[in-house]
């Protein structure tokens, strides 16, 4: 039987606090970069059963969002034709305005 070490459950320095009595979202909004090695469901045959279910009632949010909802450019914000973004390995776009009406 062949297998590949699993690095996830080792500790490691930068380990998150403990956990709190209650779901404080706030610790993610810290102004840092968001850490790209979470995976929110797991990976294999130990991922979360509920994977599915979530990803479907997303779809179902999202789909039933922009169905009741028109999302257009706010017109009092317009981006001006200079507007360059940031230039790097991916371009980005500056922040823009937008609105959604019924």
């Amino acid at each position: 039987m062949a297998g590949a070490p699993n690095p996830g459950p080792a500790p490691r320095p930068e380990a998150p606090p403990p956990p709190q009595a209650g779901f404080e979202p706030d610790r993610y909004l810290n102004g840092k970069r968001i850490d790209q090695n979470v995976v929110p469901f797991g990976l294999g045959k130990r991922a979360c059963i509920g994977e599915a279910l979530a990803r479907a009632e997303l779809y179902l949010i999202i789909g039933n969002f922009l169905l009741r909802y028109s999302i257009s450019a706010d017109h009092d914000h317009m981006p001006t034709i200079s507007s360059q973004g940031r230039v790097g390995i991916v371009r980005k776009a500056d922040p823009y305005h937008i609105v959604f009406s019924r």
